[in-house]
């Protein structure tokens, strides 16, 4: 949806792969991708993506500064995003002469005219090569900008420093960059090129209007692609007297929001064949830097994450016994009395019966049954296990996954020399996994545990975000291990206009740093609000033995209310609202 005409800006929260699918947008990876998408954009020519490296050192530059405050502060951030844009456009354009002119001579004569028109912008005598400017584009601007911290150290007069060809309109030198490569390369003259700008929550209120007048005024041939955390694109304001609509002006992805891991879902297989995936990239690297030598047999075992994790006892399919009368006795203890008068209609109707209750009770029971086991002291918990726990555990963020990866081969290397020296098997007739269940449940809680105390980590809202994921967790684990079940869990809770206002704040910054996730109904969410249905991470199922499913909701009132969570009460305003919304 990033290669489509239109500016948007792309919602992800921390390490949900942002970075890496801006990068990947970029022409110079894009056209060594083999992926059949792929070579469809590089061969229409229509997009021209292109990362602009805005990294936290770039938005440190520009709200650090000892000027930022005064009357240049916007006019100094217009002239480094300009220069910055200018050198990531400059490195696509060499990926792009590489890419679309095999002969050497051709190609040559259009990389000189290009080169010699950024040379003469920044003061370079002789002619360099496209693959050298970026280099001497950051000579030029750290030259002007230590004499501009002279200058107003001194209290001496400094706009004539940065009065270039890039203290003009927002990325008016790109524009005319791009011109003078489409006249070298015509076939490209309709292109749309895609600036990807990324992490944009590190900017300030006054740039983002910057970007958004750039937004509500050019709708052709430039197009801005902003990625960001949720919640963090702070301001939608222009400096037009006119804010940015969204469905507009700009489109809204968010990229880890998608219910894929409520089950039964068409599109959650997606994601598991991307774990595995990236599981077997991550071992060939931890293989291949600590020498390790393996056997044949050793090797097919520890690359195969289910051979390593085995299925999932949590969240198979349940076989419906025969005998229902005798399962439904068994079943009295745990669901509640409606459910069991529905159920006793279904006695006769065992197809019904099958899919009404037992199909979405089959699983809670087995947790509660478990848990239950546990809490006597008779085994220790091994439920949380299996691929598609683990999986879901990760809530599908890819930085997420490599953590846990990386724990699970060291844990499997472990198993796999211990029982070479020993001569067992690799898996037995009683384990079909490598790792035992109870050793990955033991990772998952850990895991869990640091995801836990990582929300206290959050700025300025931790303490109260880990607060109110503890008495999230534990209320969820009340509804489900302490009273009676049905067929509707419960595995969320709702936010609504009446929450306080420290709370929402904290669970805004929940979501942005992925320890709450919206519940949306689309496949690609389109929008994003600070109101409606949320689930912890499926992270904490562990640590609260939860079922890893979102389940119904409750009112966060209701549920924080139980508790006498101090925080500040009172309705929000309706322009306190907008700004969550």
């Amino acid at each position: 949806s990033l290669f489509a005409d239109g500016h948007s800006i792309l919602y992800g929260s921390r390490g949900s792969g942002k970075t890496l699918m801006s990068k990947m947008a970029s022409y110079p990876l894009l056209s060594m991708n083999t992926h059949p998408r792929a070579k469809e954009i590089i061969r229409n020519e229509e997009y021209i993506g292109v990362f602009v490296n805005t990294d936290l050192r770039f938005a440190g530059s520009t709200r650090n500064a000892i000027w930022i405050h005064d009357d240049f502060g916007e006019q100094y951030f217009i002239w480094k995003f300009n220069l910055n844009c200018l050198r990531s456009v400059v490195s696509t354009a060499d990926a792009l002469l590489r890419h679309r002119f095999p002969d050497e001579g051709e190609r040559f004569r259009h990389e000189l005219k290009l080169s010699s028109w950024v040379a003469e912008r920044i003061g370079v005598s002789q002619t360099p090569r496209l693959s050298e400017l970026s280099e001497l584009i950051s000579d030029y601007e750290s030259a002007a900008r230590e004499k501009y911290t002279v200058a107003h150290l001194r209290g001496e007069p400094k706009e004539s420093i940065i009065a270039d060809v890039f203290c003009v309109e927002l990325l008016e030198p790109v524009r005319r960059f791009i011109d003078l490569y489409t006249k070298c390369d015509p076939g490209l003259a309709k292109s749309k090129w895609l600036l990807f700008i990324d992490e944009a929550e590190f900017l300030t209120d006054a740039q983002l209007r910057i970007l958004n007048s750039f937004m509500r005024t050019n709708s052709e041939g430039i197009f801005l692609k902003i990625s960001t955390l949720p919640f963090h694109y702070t301001t939608f304001e222009t400096n037009l007297g006119v804010a940015l609509h969204e469905g507009d002006d700009f489109d809204v992805d968010v990229i880890d929001s998608a219910p894929i891991y409520t089950l039964n879902r068409l599109n959650s297989h997606a994601v598991m064949d991307f774990a595995r995936k990236l599981y077997e990239n991550r071992l060939s690297s931890y293989v291949r830097e600590n020498n390790l030598q393996l056997s044949r047999d050793e090797r097919n075992c520890l690359f195969s994450l289910d051979k390593v994790l085995g299925g999932s006892r949590l969240l198979q399919k349940k076989r419906l016994p025969d005998d229902l009368p005798k399962l439904l006795r068994g079943l009295r203890q745990h669901l509640d009395e409606a459910t069991i008068s529905r159920a006793n209609n279904l006695l006769n109707d065992p197809k019904s019966f099958g899919d009404e209750i037992w199909r979405k009770v089959a699983g809670l029971v087995l947790l509660r049954e478990e848990a239950k086991l546990r809490s006597s002291g008779q085994h220790n918990l091994d439920i949380y296990s299996g691929v598609e726990v683990v999986v879901r555990a990760t809530d599908g963020i890819p930085r997420r996954m490599i953590n846990i990866f990386q724990e699970i081969a060291q844990e499997a290397i472990k198993l796999i020399k211990s029982r070479r020296s020993s001569g067992q098997p690799l898996t037995g007739a009683s384990s079909r996994q490598l790792i035992p269940y109870r050793s990955q449940t033991r990772l998952l809680l850990s895991y869990s545990n640091k995801r836990f105390s990582n929300a206290l980590a959050v700025p300025i809202h931790g303490p109260l975000l880990n607060n109110i994921i503890e008495i999230v967790g534990k209320y969820l684990h009340g509804k489900l291990h302490l009273e009676k079940i049905s067929t509707d869990y419960v595995g969320s809770f709702d936010v609504g206009p009446g929450c306080p206002l420290p709370v929402l704040n904290a669970i805004k910054e929940g979501v942005a740093y992925g320890h709450i996730f919206p519940n949306v109904s689309s496949k690609r969410p389109r929008s994003l609000k600070a109101t409606g249905s949320f689930r912890l991470s499926f992270a904490y199922a562990a640590k609260f033995q939860l079922y890893p499913m979102h389940g119904k909701a409750r009112s966060i009132n209701g549920i924080i209310g139980r508790e006498h969570l101090q925080v500040t009460s009172g309705e929000p305003t309706d322009e306190q609202l907008d700004l969550f919304r």
